[in-house]
């Protein structure tokens, strides 16, 4: 691999992870429109997502480590003050999934804004959690599955679909505590991103898209996707260490990959939060309609 096609690949990859247009769609569209073969190499997808886990780590460290502090601390709240019965309790349970009427203080002796802030961020670490489960389920069952249709035509129309995804989605919604989010909806947007395994269906777009349905708040439905986003790459990057060092490429490349993937992702992740804050993801979905459109035309032609 060339060092320019790598930068060329970490910079689709970049940009096209995190802004709701698939990354995994843009990179078969690559390969075909600029003819380099059905399938790039595993090392190329590892090195990329490499990049692109870093940037969810710096651009949203304060969540990162907001929601692991809250973790740790509820935790030694919970063993130090021998709660748990409490938090069994037919009370405080309904306080935690009812949507409605999220607010624990004065259930589990809470009252302060700190506490309440560590509360919210334990929930949020248990809906990633919950949430992570279906979606490694359907990835290790359904992906060779969905690899074989990651040809230009299964991908552009994946991409139509997910331009209507986005130019229907809600502006935003009501629930901005994380307690207000159901177990049931940690579920189904596990498998929502599980689904969005398949090339051309924006993990972004389908994980923020669904949750703004169920009346999350945009600000909140970001941090839970790219948490829930957090947890799949570094899996992905765990299990490819073995393959890059079989893989005996130069260093550089990968190199090249990994910054511009880093970069580029780092960028697309403020813009994207940006948007999302001003209610615009709908103007995603002309460009993906314009790009399904033009390869399905190519296709037809050729």
């Amino acid at each position: 691999m060339s060092n320019l096609e790598a930068l060329l690949l970490g910079i689709v990859q970049g940009i096209s992870e995190f802004l709701p247009i698939s990354s995994s769609g843009h990179l078969v569209l690559v390969r075909y429109h600029l003819n380099w073969g059905d399938s790039l190499p595993l090392y190329v997808g590892i090195a990329t997502n490499t990049g692109t886990l870093l940037a969810v780590l710096v651009a949203l460290r304060q969540v990162v480590w907001d929601t692991l502090l809250g973790v740790l601390a509820s935790l030694r709240f919970l063993w130090q003050q021998q709660v748990w019965p409490r938090l069994a309790s037919e009370r405080v349970a309904a306080a935690y999934v009812d949507a409605e009427a999220p607010d624990l203080a004065g259930d589990a002796g809470v009252t302060d804004e700190r506490e309440q802030r560590r509360l919210q961020a334990f929930r949020l670490a248990l809906l990633v959690i919950v949430g992570s489960l279906p979606t490694a389920v359907i990835g290790l069952t359904l992906e060779p599955f969905f690899e074989r249709l990651g040809t230009p035509v299964p991908t552009s129309i994946a991409l139509v679909v997910t331009g209507l995804v986005l130019w229907f989605v809600p502006n935003t919604g009501h629930k901005t505590d994380p307690r207000a989010i159901t177990w049931r909806d940690a579920l189904l947007v596990g498998i929502v991103q599980g689904l969005a395994v398949m090339p051309g269906i924006s993990r972004a777009g389908v994980t923020i898209g669904f949750l703004l349905w169920r009346g999350v708040s945009s600000d909140l439905a970001a941090r839970l996707s790219f948490l829930l986003y957090l947890v799949v790459s570094f899996g992905v990057s765990i299990l490819g260490i073995g393959e890059l060092a079989e893989a005996n490429i130069a260093l550089l490349p990968l190199a090249i990959m990994s910054i511009t993937s880093f970069a580029a992702g780092y960028f697309a992740l403020i813009g994207l939060l940006r948007i999302l804050q001003r209610g615009q993801l709908h103007r995603f979905a002309p460009y993906v309609w314009t790009v399904a459109l033009l390869t399905l035309a190519r296709v037809a032609l050729t």
